[in-house]
């Protein structure tokens, strides 16, 4: 839905007799904002960096950046511009975001290690754009 107003999107929804539908959050990467995935991710990924060793990428240095950068309700922010952000910080700029590799990561720790987490929200909704609309 991205910064759509919801005037816009039911308009939308309207003019395509329901095929287009939104999402509640603002984008995938809304979803992918856990800490536990994220600090896990950014480990991985800096495991050979200088960096790695002088930041320490816990869930709680996570938590505690993700709390900086969320000033609104979740569903809201940019998500995507939060993970560069951590990502940025905690690899002293040695590392940036992938949507491509990063989410796809992000997404795969949270199907393996948090029972879906945000994902199942997600999958819900995915489930009801499914079914045909009347």
């Amino acid at each position: 839905r991205e910064q759509l107003k919801k005037s816009d999107r039911d308009d939308l929804a309207r003019e395509s007799k329901g095929l287009v539908r939104f999402l509640e959050r603002r984008m995938y990467e809304n979803y992918l904002l856990h800490a536990k995935a994220i600090a896990a991710v950014l480990s991985g990924a800096l495991t050979d960096s200088v960096a790695a060793a002088e930041h320490s990428v816990t869930n709680d240095a996570v938590e505690q950046r993700l709390k900086t950068h969320i000033k609104e309700d979740i569903k809201d922010v940019d998500g995507a511009k939060v993970l560069q952000a951590i990502f940025s910080h905690f690899s002293e700029n040695k590392l940036a975001y992938s949507k491509v590799e990063h989410g796809v990561a992000l997404t795969r720790w949270l199907l393996e290690n948090a029972d879906g987490g945000d994902l199942k929200e997600l999958a819900e909704h995915l489930r009801d754009f499914a079914q045909p609309t009347v």
